[in-house]
């Protein structure tokens, strides 16, 4: 998960051919994009379809959200969101899950406190990051690892296991119990543990790895209600969930945790 200086240029997802390449934004004018034909350049088209897959999943189709929801963030916060959005969100989809950084965990965060806060706490900390690379040698200087982020990062823990969010359907307080979905749990899993490599916590990012592994595999897809199901965790409020892809991220964490702990950089 490393972020690299030149994976922070955003990427052209849509368009022909022709403007993919280029790098630049198009219209999406078909057959032919304006855009081309405007400047005398010669548009290629657009990629075909893929064919349809059955694997019993239906695929992510959510809008791009391109700034805070309604309500939330102060002004550190609409910063940090802005940078997370910006920065590190080309960043991270370069590495692995472009469509849970570009879309999912956009869209989740607009109605989930813990999702939003965890963005807000990883924006922040990359942003430290990035003003931090004048030290060599280090992914993370402490110097850096300023107060904001760590209390974003704490109030997204904290909405996440609060008393009425109990995964066992606990009587904590007289209030029924709010159970997780599915989604939110394993999405805060990744973040969470995306922060603690960043902040080089690696015994902390396998913990949240291996929290998410584990729900992964005691969660079933059921085909009537098109959701993923868990015994104690309400169903994905996300159409066509990838337990696959989200499994796919957190192992890839998990083995490059465990290839740093190897060239001895370990926590502190």
């Amino acid at each position: 998960m490393e972020i690299s200086a030149e994976r922070l240029r955003l990427r052209t997802k849509t368009g022909c051919l022709t403007c993919r390449k280029r790098r630049v934004k198009c219209d999406e004018t078909k057959p032919h994009c304006t855009r081309c034909t405007s400047t005398g350049r010669k548009c290629d088209g657009y990629p075909s379809s893929s064919p349809p897959r059955h694997d019993g999943l239906v695929r992510w189709s959510l809008p791009l959200i391109v700034a805070p929801p309604s309500g939330n963030g102060n002004a550190r916060e609409t910063r940090a969101f802005q940078f997370f959005y910006e920065r590190t969100v080309p960043s991270l989809s370069g590495y692995c899950g472009s469509e849970f950084w570009n879309r999912l965990v956009l869209q989740v965060s607009q109605h989930e406190k813990s999702v939003w806060h965890a963005l807000i706490a990883l924006g922040s900390l990359h942003e430290n990051f990035e003003n931090d690379q004048r030290i060599p040698g280090l992914w993370f200087s402490r110097r850096g690892y300023d107060d904001f982020a760590v209390r974003e990062y704490l109030l997204a823990i904290r909405a996440l296991i609060g008393p009425r969010r109990t995964l066992d359907h606990g009587t904590s307080g007289s209030s029924p119990a709010e159970p997780l979905t599915v989604d939110v749990y394993l999405i805060s899993c990744i973040l969470f543990a995306c922060f603690e490599v960043l902040s080089s916590h690696y015994d902390s990012a396998i913990s949240h790895i291996r929290a998410g592994i584990k729900i992964m595999s005691e969660t079933n897809y059921d085909r009537a209600s098109g959701t993923f199901c868990h015994p104690y965790l309400r169903p994905s409020t996300v159409t066509g969930l990838e337990i696959g892809t989200l499994r796919k991220m957190l192992i890839q964490l998990q083995d490059q945790v465990f290839t740093l702990t190897r060239e001895g950089i370990d926590d502190d």
